[in-house]
């Protein structure tokens, strides 16, 4: 138990997140890439129909490019999370390299049906 108090001095801690806050971000943002009727789906449907209505593909592109980007930021923070010294971070961080590659996956097939006129 002497170790719990001695965790934010260690040298994997230091920076805005811990390697164990870092995976499990990375883990929410990866499931929010492959949830593409989430909330942020309605700003990017907005952003397309701001100066009138938009095109259905114009709107499944910019979806998948969306999804691209959470994809991407949970993949950056899942690199951090595997760098930890915990084995929970690593295990976060698996697991965040798994979900976000196929959010990354999923992410460029909505681009690609969407840039096809879907």
């Amino acid at each position: 138990m002497a170790e719990h108090g001695s965790r934010g001095t260690d040298g994997g801690s230091t920076g805005l997140l811990t390697p164990v806050a870092a995976g499990i971000a990375g883990l929410i943002i990866a499931t929010l890439s492959l949830l593409a009727n989430g909330s942020w789906t309605y700003v990017v449907q907005g952003w397309i129909n701001r100066n009138g209505s938009g095109s259905f593909s114009d709107t499944v592109a910019l979806t998948g490019v969306a999804q691209g980007v959470l994809a991407a930021g949970a993949l950056f923070l899942a690199g951090r999370a595997r760098l930890g010294e915990e084995p929970i971070a690593r295990h976060l961080g698996g697991a965040t390299v798994v979900v976000g590659g196929v959010g990354l996956l999923v992410a460029v097939l909505t681009v690609l049906a969407g840039l096809a006129g879907f």
